[in-house]
């Protein structure tokens, strides 16, 4: 950020937008290891819905793979059904593993994604649920897995790169064991490195939405309450919303954003961080707000995805939930679902 303020003082839209660029690249990262400290450290649970498989795999490799000489191949049949999983969790899974393949392979190469359906047997994976699954085989050209590595590859802080955490492979490991699924590592045919995922195929029916229209800035203009302990996170979500074109009313505590709706009910949404260090989070709250204005609409945020509020946020009232950290475009959109 200092070296765009010091662009700034002569503009150079080019050079600014370069260094913005690097720091957003910056920004991610960091996103990435905080979300991957956090499921590691807390065990968050998914929170489920159908995912189409593929989709989740062209979306990771298409990130991963961004800038590098590193190639996909995805080979799968066009009648796959739906995964059962946290969409932003089976992400970051995937994300992690073409990571892998792209430090394996320096000087570029081609990482392959087989994708089928199958029927687990009872012992067909340990840590598995039985059952029709997406199973997931992922190929690298790469340098292969030493046999004396393969027994810790998902230990924790265990890597053999220097500037490792040693956290992505115990990570991912962790959120397949918690969807119910299975992970594995082995050499492949070719001598790379070869990651196979079982995930269960979702079992109930699967409605299409219609297409929604192209969202503006600010479909319409609402007046939204906000509650979060965090002063910087409270200007910078006031500041975004503002952009979009919304009136905001700031509160930092439970007790705030009751008093704030008791003076003005006209609210047409309220944003409530899930946790407040010593306060009335965002549970009580709601229930709170929800007897004064019992069909105020709300979505709840929160750093952490081991709460059962969660997984199910409208058995608690919640239109749904905006995890933390969030971009401008995922708060958008959010903000645009639930307004309608």
């Amino acid at each position: 950020m200092t070296l765009l303020k010091e662009h700034l003082k002569t503009p150079d839209t080019a050079e600014c937008a370069r260094v913005l660029d690097q720091v957003e690249k910056a920004s991610a990262r960091g996103t990435a290891l905080a979300r991957q400290l956090l499921t590691f450290s807390k065990g968050g649970s998914p929170v489920k819905a159908p995912q189409d498989p593929v989709e989740l795999v062209r979306e990771s490799a298409a990130l991963a793979l961004l800038g590098s000489p590193v190639v996909s191949e995805i080979e799968a049949p066009s009648d796959l059904p739906r995964v059962d999983g946290d969409r932003d969790q089976i992400l970051q899974v995937f994300h992690n593993l073409f990571l892998n393949a792209v430090q394996a392979m320096p000087e570029g190469g081609t990482v392959r994604v087989r994708l089928e359906a199958r029927e687990l047997p009872p012992a067909g994976a340990p840590g598995a649920i039985p059952g029709r699954v997406i199973a997931f085989t992922i190929d690298d050209e790469g340098p292969g897995i030493p046999e004396e590595i393969l027994p810790r590859i998902f230990d924790p802080y265990f890597t053999t790169k220097p500037a490792g955490t040693g956290l992505g492979l115990s990570t991912s490991h962790s959120i397949i064991q918690r969807h119910g699924g299975s992970l594995r590592a082995s050499r492949a045919p070719g001598g790379g490195a070869r990651f196979e995922i079982w995930l269960p195929v979702f079992s109930g029916n699967v409605s299409v939405p219609p297409a929604a229209p192209p969202q503006t800035h600010a479909t319409r203009r609402a007046r939204i309450l906000i509650m979060d302990d965090d002063p910087l996170i409270v200007q910078l979500l006031s500041t975004m919303l503002t952009t979009m074109g919304h009136e905001v009313v700031a509160t930092h505590r439970g007790d705030e954003a009751v008093a704030a709706l008791e003076a003005s009910p006209d609210f047409d949404l309220c944003i409530l961080d899930l946790t407040i260090p010593g306060g009335m989070g965002g549970e009580e709250t709601m229930q709170r707000l929800r007897a004064l204005k019992p069909d105020l609409k709300a979505l709840v945020s929160s750093g952490y995805s081991d709460a059962p509020i969660l997984s199910d946020p409208g058995a608690y009232g919640f239109l749904g939930i905006l995890p933390k950290p969030y971009s401008f475009r995922a708060l958008q959109t959010k903000i645009a679902e639930a307004l309608g």
